[in-house]
């Protein structure tokens, strides 16, 4: 958890040990983490410890919240500092891997009015967003997943279009297609699976990568943003 997200990470403590748990809350602190960057310690603060490891290793469930708050700052950064910052993410993935974890990465934590200004949009309304989706029962996320990945597999062809002009002809290759419903379940960790968003409800369709055809218009600028 970071500043910004406490009251979210303590709410999910409380939870956790009503349900029976023993939950433990990695705290980063914003103002700190932004003076040990300014005094040149971003590679340190990239690298994970031994003993958060440890912890890791005997851990059932993670909750994942982002941070820091001040996103458009992050990516101020130069590169090298970026990816010296997150340095210890693929160890993190592979240990997660080995030790069978299910992790729910949830999103409130980007509804942030810094990262408003930044994506241009209204900030209210991101936030009852992502708090409406959040709650939507994964049963019925599953249930419609489930008409999707059925015609991701059978169908040969997708035509998107909106009343906007966007239309955009893919194609599609029969691969195996992954549901995301919210849930983590023993189907998923045996396909190497152990984190899903919060909110969920999305099918990845299996493109063929080398066709498309059309045009897509957008109402909001759009950015890559490395680390989220």
């Amino acid at each position: 958890a970071w500043t910004h997200t406490l009251g979210l990470a303590n709410a999910c403590f409380r939870v956790a040990v009503a349900a029976g748990a023993r939950p433990m809350i990695l705290y980063h602190d914003d103002a700190t983490f932004w003076g040990l960057v300014d005094e040149g310690h971003a590679k340190t603060l990239g690298v994970i410890g031994d003993h958060e490891f440890s912890a890791l290793a005997k851990t059932d469930a993670y909750i994942f919240l982002e941070g820091p708050e001040d996103r458009s700052r992050f990516h101020a950064l130069t590169d090298a500092t970026r990816e010296d910052l997150v340095a210890w993410e693929w160890k993190w993935w592979r240990q997660a891997e080995r030790t069978g974890l299910r992790c729910a990465w949830i999103l409130l934590g980007r509804a942030v009015a810094g990262s408003a200004r930044h994506f241009q949009v209204d900030l209210k309304r991101w936030r009852e967003e992502l708090y409406r989706a959040s709650m939507v029962d994964p049963a019925q996320l599953r249930k419609a997943g489930l008409r999707a990945a059925r015609a991701f597999q059978e169908g040969r062809v997708v035509h998107v279009t909106h009343p906007n002009g966007t239309d955009l002809t893919l194609r599609l290759r029969h691969r195996t297609v992954s549901i995301h419903d919210g849930t983590l379940d023993a189907k998923d960790l045996a396909q190497g699976r152990f984190m899903e968003e919060v909110p969920s409800g999305y099918v990845p369709a299996p493109l063929d990568e080398r066709y498309a055809e059309g045009e897509v218009l957008s109402n909001v600028p759009g950015h890559t943003m490395h680390g989220g």
